[in-house]
């Protein structure tokens, strides 16, 4: 979403990282934060972390193609 809107730069990261906190809160409050419950292992950083890097880089794939796709052509 923040890709579509056009935030770039620090403004559109940093937007990204609230939005993306905000969905890991809200995900932790409907497991009532009992997250063990539902990821084998003790892996609670890793849940958090690995999202983040993962949804981050389809950000970024993301956003430059629909940067490039719009002012290019």
């Amino acid at each position: 979403m923040v890709g579509i809107l056009g935030l770039t730069g620090s403004r559109g990261f940093l937007c990204f990282f609230v939005l993306s906190v905000i969905i890991n809160f809200g995900i932790l409050a409907k497991a009532k934060f009992q997250i063990a419950d539902y990821i084998p292992g003790n892996k609670f950083p890793n849940f958090l972390v690995d999202g983040l890097l993962g949804e981050l880089l389809s950000f970024l794939l993301f956003w430059t193609l629909f940067y490039g796709l719009v002012h290019v052509y």
